[in-house]
């Protein structure tokens, strides 16, 4: 070994030259590790302490619980005080230490050159392994110092050492554990180290040596096959000796110097010993059963014929006899083998603390179980799964997880059980629905529940963990099924997992009918996979919302019909036989042939699960009462969307299956409510004409949007954000909007008409302006006028010409408009909810619509129209009462609370407001010279736009944005001296879904009013004034550059980043939202565009 302490050979290259710091990717193998274990590595006998292993482990197991946001940044605040002083001078050290030590690195590189069997097998991917083996392995007969001398280079070489030994130094085999510790000394004081066979694995694109791990990994594969081929593996003994000690001398001296290696405390040292000796056990554990398999097997039955014969061949069965004889020692040695590397490596390295060690040795685990199940499939080896499933790594877990289907799937389909996997499963379940459930990694988790999906299918799940795994279906948040996400690939593994177990059941529940006939014009299948399917998807709804306490009716909807989605791949086949059980007649035959089959079945375990509160005694869960007509039908909905979602779904069997069935639906189910309504109208909303057309039902479209239009007229509709009845309506007559059939279009323009006609009549009878009205009747006239007209004309408004008289304005202007300032102490949260101005920019924006038709029609033609005054003057009468109804509303002297409904209703009015004079201005700067009419019209009759206190509404508005917006994100804003106090602290104040989504677009239109000059220098000044602190979005909008196109990154100011530093998801979400229509926001083309102006 002197020449190893005398002269160090180097070699290496530049951490930079291939893109990545070899260094960060290689420096955990190379450091020294005090211990080599993650636990104490007390010997072989672990198998009858395995509770002493898992004590260690018990504290891992919770990983669901995170540290505190603030904790961690106080921790951090406290390290990076601590070493600040000295850093900079350090780096500055250190980088002059990396260039000296590179420096010295390229001088001995030039001098340094690896084994040629490392060149050989590092720089040509398309080699012939096998040959070069055979030619290498033919130096042991020959020269065995140079043999083990080539082979310990070659590791050293794979693990980037500049360390090489010599003949001398590997001629003892029992000085192997001190050379190798001399040789980890050298490797120690190497200064720059690569893990080649890391690199070109991991990294195989960038590695220097791309083909190495591909190459060696062969070469260790083959190792022992060729070593058997020469005669090199296995020694002779005669039959009935013990050959349990006698290995030939390559497999001793193998095996020292290997497992020298393997307890190194350098960790590319172990890890490359482990991955050899693994390499060497995989070919063994499928050896040897190819041995019994192939050869002993077929010579036994041989023998025993040839013994049966009357006139035996004395000959052929001593013959068969050796042979027999041969195979049966060949196969003892080499189940020898497999024991000793199992102890040498395998219980030692499967917790050791490098977790890359620790994932290899559950792969290779995997691989010989699956190569010799006989051995190897047994609770002593799958415990280790078990131990490791709470290891502290995330890459391990995710190794286990997916090993243990490998396991399994050749017994999830038969009838038969395999002992050891159930005991495995009862020990380590609870661990494994731990992980499915609370697991940190998401990853994790699912790779957790695709275990559980082939679990369900052997019966070893609980009732009560069936559905605990089955509310994981449901997620609060917005998941695309068509998503590649972590999110939507965990939501479609646990649809899978509540997909076998519906199989399962339904086939044990099949086995106890007498016959499989259609009950009900229904498949019997079919109906007992709906009904217990929705029975076990109620249940896991029940035991999510109990989990979650707090939860509303509209997020209880979307969670369902997202989880439906997600099942159309297990569920979509049976859409029409949903629609059929949605519409049987409730008193008819076929119901009581259903309910008697449902009779027949035994209650079923589920129901014993407590925190499922459901009183039904059903196994099957049929749509016989409103709850469970919403249940079906909302998953309905969810089925048809997931099927067009879906990438790989096909549309057609969607289309097909329900659209025969609308008609049915809307006629059979109580749609009066929306419950059950709103899902229709989703699912009618998904279809295109053609499809109509397709399944020969176009004419029954028309008679379905009669019925839809009937509906609207009775039903009465709110303008919340989240009001179901509104938005379902809402997509729906879009939707129909977009086919442009007549017969479709004169429904709606006919329901226009009809509203119009009630809204004149509702104002003359109640509110007309000689009759005074109380605080309690303006309230309640108020929220009649808006959900049974203005609602329903805005909607319709938005795909249809609202073209209402200016008669019919002006009433509503002076009957109900101009006297909201006289009932200002009605202004609360509740009022806020029923009133809206967007009636006005509809019937605005209609206007400008049919002048700007004519204006293009003339630029082709003669024709010289005029517009008519009384409109604009109508108009102007819109403005003008919308001015009186910001600036009436006083919030002098209010409390915080009045302060925020005060403000909010004046930011409604606002928004209508700004809309309509944006708009109003674009059309006008649009107009041709020529009109000159057009243009005196508007300057006659909108001299001016805005009150003069205005702009005092306006920059309270803006102060009430600001202020929700601030004290969301804790930022610290300066105020002028006459700002309210109130703002400072809207912590208890909830208005909108996203504050700063609202800020930035009232900003915008402020800005589009200044270019207008109707923004005074007080508001222009203000809204700039905390630029730089609220962040950069808003910074962008100040400086008129939020809608500009730059791939350039958002750059955030140093002061501000403190307070407020938005992810980059966070801003191109916000950014894109802007770009889309908003529901207070008729014109975001207009408002775009607004730098025009």
């Amino acid at each position: 070994m002197s020449n190893i302490r005398r002269s160090a050979r180097l070699q290496s290259r530049t951490a930079d030259e291939d893109g990545y710091d070899s260094d960060e990717n290689t420096a955990k193998y190379i450091e020294s590790d005090e211990s080599v274990t993650s636990e104490s590595d007390s010997g072989e006998d672990e198998d009858q302490d395995d509770d002493d292993y898992m004590e260690g482990k018990k504290a891992r197991q919770s990983r669901g619980v995170k540290r505190s946001r603030r904790a961690q940044s106080s921790t951090t605040a406290t390290k990076r005080t601590r070493v600040k002083s000295s850093s900079k001078s350090r780096n500055t050290k250190n980088n002059s230490e990396l260039r000296a030590d590179q420096e010295r690195y390229l001088e001995i590189m030039k001098e340094f050159k690896p084994t040629e069997l490392y060149e050989i097998l590092s720089t040509d991917p398309d080699i012939a392994v096998e040959d070069v083996l055979r030619e290498y392995m033919e130096t042991y007969k020959e020269n065995r110092d140079e043999f083990l001398q080539t082979f310990i280079n070659l590791l050293l070489n794979c693990c980037g050492a500049v360390t090489q030994v010599e003949k001398h130094d590997i001629r003892n085999n029992e000085s192997s554990a001190d050379t190798i510790t001399e040789v980890q000394l050298a490797f120690q004081r190497q200064k720059i180290h690569e893990f080649h066979l890391v690199l070109s694995k991991d990294f195989k694109k960038k590695a220097k040596y791309p083909a190495l791990y591909q190459n060696i990994e062969e070469f260790m594969s083959k190792f022992l096959e060729i070593a058997d081929d020469m005669q090199l593996l296995y020694t002779e003994v005669p039959f009935g000796d013990d050959d349990s000690g006698e290995f030939t001398p390559l497999v001793t001296d193998l095996f020292t110097w290997i497992s020298a290696f393997s307890v190194s405390k350098i960790r590319c040292f172990r890890y490359i010993a482990t991955f050899i000796l693994y390499c060497f056990e995989d070919y063994l554990t499928n050896y040897t059963v190819e041995l019994e398999r192939d050869y002993l097997s077929r010579l036994t039955k041989q023998l025993s014929m040839e013994q049966k014969k009357k006139r035996q061949n004395k000959s052929t069965i001593t013959k068969i006899s050796n042979s027999i004889e041969e195979l049966t020692s060949k196969k003892r040695q080499t189940d020898i083998l497999i024991d000793n590397i199992s102890k040498i490596a395998f219980i030692h390295r499967f917790k050791d603390v490098d977790d890359s060690i620790r994932k290899m040795s559950v792969e290779h685990l995997t691989t010989w179980i699956i190569n010799n199940p006989e051995k190897f499939l047994k609770v002593s080896y799958l415990k280790y799964y078990g131990w490791l499933m709470s290891d502290d790594s995330s890459v391990v877990r995710s190794q286990v997880l997916r090993s243990l289907p490998l396991i399994i799937s050749g017994h999830n389909g038969h009838v038969t059980d395999n002992a050891a996997i159930r005991q495995f499963y009862e020990r380590f379940k609870d661990i494994l629905l731990e992980i499915a459930m609370k697991d940190i990694d998401m990853e994790v988790r699912l790779l957790a529940v695709q275990v559980l999906a082939e679990v369900s299918s052997l019966g070893y799940l609980e009732i009560q963990e069936i559905v605990m795994i089955s509310s994981l279906i449901f997620d609060d948040k917005d998941v695309k099924i068509s998503s590649h996400s972590k999110n939507s690939r965990f939501l479609a593994a646990v649809a899978r997992f509540l997909s076998n177990v519906c199989k399962e059941n339904v086939k044990n529940m099949l086995q106890s009918l007498e016959s499989s006939d259609n009950v009900g014009g229904i498949p019997v299948k079919s109906l007992i996979n709906i009904g217990y399917f929705m029975r076990l998807l109620s249940t896991a709804l029940s035991y999510y919302l109990n989990q979650k306490h707090e939860t509303n009716p509209s997020q209880k909807v979307h969670i369902l019909f997202q989880a439906a989605e997600f099942l159309f791949p297990y569920f979509g086949s049976h859409i029409s036989n949903i629609c059929k059980l949605l519409i049987i007649d409730e008193g008819s035959s076929e119901l009581a042939a259903i309910k008697n089959l449902n009779e027949t079945f035994n209650q079923n375990s589920i129901d014993s699960y407590d925190n499922a509160k459901n009183t039904s005694t059903q196994l099957l869960v049929l749509p016989d009462n409103r709850n469970n007509i919403i249940l079906y039908i909302t998953v309905l909905n969810g089925l048809c969307h997931g099927g067009y979602e879906s990438k790989v779904a096909n549309k057609a069997v969607v289309y097909e299956s329900v659209i025969p069935h609308i008609a049915s639906l809307l006629s059979v189910l109580p749609v009066q409510s929306i419950d059950i309504l709103g899902p229709i109208l989703r699912i009618i909303e998904i279809f295109q004409y053609e499809e109509w057309i397709n399944v020969g039902l176009e004419k029954d479209l028309i008679k379905i949007v009669e019925k839809i239009g009937k509906l609207l007229n009775e039903l009465t509709l709110s303008t919340s954000l989240n009001d179901l009845t509104y938005n379902s309506f809402a997509c729906a007559i879009n939707k129909l909007s977009e086919f442009q059939i007549s017969a479709i279009d004169n429904v709606w323009r006919n329901a226009i008409t009809s509203i119009k006609f009630e809204l004149k009549k509702f104002l003359d009878q109640h509110m007309p302006l000689s009759k005074k009205l109380d605080s309690k009747n303006f309230t309640e006239l108020t929220r009649s006028l808006y959900e049974n007209y203005i609602n329903k004309l805005t909607l319709l408004g938005k795909n249809y010409p609202v073209e209402i008289e200016n008669d019919l304005v002006e009433k509503i202007m002076n009957q109900f408009i101009s006297r909201i300032s006289n009932y200002s102490d009605l202004i609360n949260k509740e009022f806020n909810e029923i009133v809206s101005f967007k009636l006005l920019t509809v019937i605005v924006t209609w206007h400008i619509h049919t002048w700007s038709a004519l204006l293009r029609d003339e630029q082709g033609n003669d024709l010289r129209t005029t517009i008519s005054e009384r409109t604009v003057n109508t108009i102007a009468h819109v403005i003008s009462a919308l001015n009186d109804v910001i600036v009436s509303v006083p919030t002098e002297y209010a409390n915080k609370s009045d302060l925020r409904d005060l403000i909010y209703f004046k930011w409604i009015a606002s928004n209508s407001l700004i809309d309509i004079i944006l708009a109003i201005n674009m059309f006008v700067l649009n107009i041709p010279d020529s009109k000159t009419s057009w243009k005196l019209t508007f300057n006659k009759h909108l001299p001016k736009y805005l009150a003069d206190n205005a702009n005092k509404a306006f920059l309270e508005v803006f102060l009430l944005l600001e202020g929700l917006y601030a004290d969301e994100f804790d930022l610290r804003l300066e105020r002028m001296d006459d700002e309210d106090v109130n703002f400072n602290d809207l912590s208890d104040i909830e208005l909108f879904q996203n504050n700063e989504k609202e800020l930035l677009l009232f900003t915008i239109k402020l800005k589009a009013l200044m270019k207008l000059d109707l923004l005074s220098s007080k508001v222009v000044s203000r809204i700039s004034l905390n630029k730089d602190i609220i962040g950069p979005l808003f910074m962008k909008v100040i400086d008129n550059s939020i809608f500009e196109t730059s791939d350039a990154p958002v750059i955030v100011p140093q002061h501000a980043s403190r307070n407020l530093n938005p992810s980059n998801e966070q801003i191109v979400d916000t950014h894109n939202s802007l770009e889309e229509d908003n529901n207070n926001n008729t014109f975001p083309e207009m408002i775009e565009q607004s730098s025009e102006l």
